[in-house]
């Protein structure tokens, strides 16, 4: 086959000879691409010059929320689409909230807009994982029928990793102290996460976290990459610019036997075995196609993690770093806990009756959202909106949402911080479901919003909720020296906090809230 023999050409390719030969059909493709997508609305911070649209696609990677909230600025007001050069293509941003529905009122039209095309283009995941994610996404139905129903009763289970983890990696004391958050968050949303995906004791091997962490870092990275080049040479260049293959097997040396061990009950016992695990392992054996292999099953718990971890991870992280930088919101939301808890429990009804954490939490992805642009889609065929924008087939239509939740067009003093914003707007009786943090909207976009809005982001937020009632329940939490720090924009993608922002800790002189006290006693007694 083409792409075999190309792959081992390449291998057998001198460095600099394979260097020329990648630049020259870079060059070619995006040229093509160029020519093919003529988009007909205004380019954004692309300067004058036959170079401008390179000199902006460089440009683009770390300072795209720069030329995105330029172009809402600009051309927001008047709801008019505007384009933006990356290295790869031009990306088409729609503005106008007519535009936005339209947009997502195709979802139900066959072979208009695709998501799947769009996420295929842009990360690469049939080189960086698995083509089968993509062929067959059997996954999503897992999170939406299985994940989400399942809510209720991981609760003590999440509980029970966050507070082993947090305590397990920090050492914090009566005095204030600086803890490296990034890292204590790292392992507690991996170890949680896990604990859904493969359940215990694999979620607590740390070895196996520490090489799917690797891998994913390696994978989102190489997938930029990758991107860049035609089809036909993308094998190639995955060659070149990935190497996972080492860490890809212990992963799948770890995980196999597990699904090994389960695939032999369900031979021998079949309907005796009733007290089967509830996690993610579980669901695959019960929804993959015939005849796959434990190989296969274990990309797709890779793939899961790819999905999950960055997100919650980044979650994590500016929610913390928010509710450090807000001292202020601290007893208030410590009183909520208390009130909620010793009424309700530590159940989903509880977590749910939260709302000035849900608030904070909410504030906290409209500032920082994990994803800077939303709503991803390919055209399949040429299409022309309503206003008359037209999209040639293969162009990919983005919705920059990040821009949109800075915009004074739809939010008052969009650049304060407001924790308790949302939870005002609910008091009203006819609001009280609107304005959560998984309640999505054509200006709320951290997780889309429509038919293909993030099915996991009930689980993440629970998720997050815990993990910050434990913190807010136990310590004090400040910012040291030096404030938050300045988030990293990368690409379509990431909004990433300072990680060298200083964190600081210590035990409440008060002592434990009392909602907290027996929850997270009980479960650091049951860690074993």
């Amino acid at each position: 086959m083409l792409r075999e023999e190309l792959v081992t050409f390449a291998t057998a390719l001198e460095g600099w000879k394979l260097g020329v030969m990648v630049l020259g059909g870079l060059l070619a493709y995006r040229m093509y691409w160029t020519w093919k997508m003529r988009l007909s609305v205004p380019s954004v911070g692309v300067p004058r010059g036959p170079l401008g649209s390179w000199r902006a696609a460089i440009t683009w990677v770390l300072g795209s929320e720069t030329f995105l909230r330029a172009g809402f600025s600009t051309y927001g007001p008047l709801g008019r689409p505007f384009k933006v050069s990356a290295l790869q293509r031009w990306y088409l941003c729609i503005t106008s909230p007519a535009s936005i529905k339209e947009l997502r009122a195709l979802d139900d039209v066959p072979g208009v807009f695709s998501l799947l095309e769009a996420i295929k283009d842009i990360t690469q995941l049939e080189h960086t994982v698995h083509p089968d994610i993509i062929k067959d996404p059997y996954h999503i139905d897992i999170i939406k029928h299985k994940m989400t129903n399942r809510l209720t009763t991981i609760l003590p289970a999440i509980v029970e990793e966050i507070v082993d983890t947090f305590e397990g990696n920090t050492d914090i004391g009566e005095e204030w102290g600086a803890v490296d958050y990034a890292k204590v968050l790292e392992r507690c949303i991996m170890r949680t996460t896990n604990r859904m995906f493969v359940g215990t004791p694999l979620c607590r091997n740390q070895a196996l976290l520490d090489d799917i962490m690797e891998y994913i870092n390696k994978t989102s990275v190489a997938g930029e990459i990758i991107s860049l080049f035609p089809a036909v040479l993308r094998p190639v260049v995955k060659k070149c610019v990935i190497s996972t293959n080492k860490v890809l097997q212990r992963i799948i040396d770890v995980i196999a036997p597990e699904f090994e061990r389960r695939l032999l009950r369900i031979r021998e016992e079949g309907d005796a075995w009733t007290d089967r695990p509830d996690d993610l392992i579980q669901w695959i054996i019960a929804y993959c196609p015939p005849h796959s292999t434990t190989r296969d099953m274990c990309w797709r718990v890779l793939a899961m993690n790819f999905a999950a971890i960055h997100t919650s991870l980044l979650a994590a992280k500016h929610l913390l770093l928010d509710l450090a930088s807000a001292p202020d919101l601290h007893a208030e939301l410590r009183a909520e806990l208390d009130t909620v808890i010793a009424r309700h429990g530590w159940t989903k009804q509880g977590l749910s009756m939260l709302k000035k954490l849900d608030s904070v939490l909410r504030e906290s992805q409209r500032l920082n959202s994990i994803t800077i642009t939303a709503l991803w889609r390919k055209a399949l065929v040429d299409y022309t909106f309503a206003d008359g924008t037209q999209v040639p087939a293969g162009t990919i239509v983005i919705v920059p949402s990040s821009a949109i939740h800075h915009s004074p067009l739809h939010y008052d003093a969009p650049e304060v911080f407001d924790g308790l914003k949302w939870a005002r707007l609910r008091e009203n009786e006819a609001l009280r479901s609107s304005y959560q943090v998984v309640k999505t909207a054509d200006d709320y976009l951290p997780f889309g919003h429509g038919k293909h809005a993030c099915p996991g982001r009930f689980f993440a937020a629970n998720e997050l909720k815990v993990l910050m009632a434990y913190v807010l329940g136990k310590y004090e939490v400040r910012l040291g020296a030096g404030g938050r720090g300045t988030n990293v924009y990368f690409s379509l993608f990431a909004c990433v906090p300072d990680e060298k922002a200083v964190v600081e800790f210590r035990k409440r002189p008060e002592g434990e809230l009392e909602a907290v006290r027996g929850v997270f006693a009980d479960s650091k007694d049951r860690v074993g």
